[in-house]
Parts: C-alpha cells; structure tokens; sequence
C-alpha cells in the first residue's frame, strides 16, 4: 500500500488508521537503519584496509571496492528508492530521475559484477 502524503485527504486517512500509521513509521525506521548499518560497515571495512598495512594486499583491494561500491548504493540510491517506496512515486522532476537511474544501474551493476 502507497502512502502520498501531498493531500490532506490521505493524511487524515492515516491519522484515522494509527495502526498503518505506525506500521508505515516502523518502515521508515527500517529502511533508515538499513542505510545506515550499510554505509557503516561497509565504511569501517574500507578504513580497515586503509590503515592497517598487513592488510593490504590484492584480495582485501578487492574486498573494499567491493565495499565502496556498496557505499555508493548506500548513499546515492538507497535513500531515493526507499523515498519510492513509500510515497509512491518518483517525486522529483525528470532529470532527477535519469539521474538516480542512471546511479542506480551503474552502482548496482558495479556491485553485482565485483561478486562474480
């Protein structure tokens, strides 16, 4: 179920239904401690490797561009796709769309690939 929040008419509608108010609440906490947790590990990973000089070699370079480009997700998809997801549609304009597309294919792409 999508929740607009640009009427009033739905804003009501919510406020009558505490229980879908709440649930909608909880998700939104989800998906923010998804984010973060992400952004986090995959951050505390890359200065691991960064400073820590025996673990620096070629499959740990590996392991943290791997783990950049989950950051790169993290903070340049995540947050729109979950802004998506509860909303219901894309708020911003066009150009703002191809640009978050195009983030969200390259981005994940790139993740997917260093996994193969």
């Amino acid at each position: 179920m999508f929740w607009c929040p640009e009427t009033k008419e739905s804003i009501k509608k919510i406020m009558r239904h505490k229980k879908l108010y709440w649930i909608i609440k909880c998700n939104i906490l989800l998906y923010f401690l998804v984010i973060v947790f992400t952004v986090c590990g995959n951050s505390l990973v890359c200065i691991a490797v960064i400073r820590e000089r025996h673990l620096q070699n070629t499959t740990n370079y590996f392991l943290t561009s791997l783990a950049f480009t989950d950051c790169l997700v993290a903070c340049l998809v995540m947050p729109i796709a979950v802004t998506v997801e509860i909303i219901g549609h894309f708020p911003f304009n066009a150009l703002a769309c191809n640009v978050w597309l195009t983030f969200d294919v390259c981005c994940s792409t790139s993740s997917i690939w260093h996994m193969r």
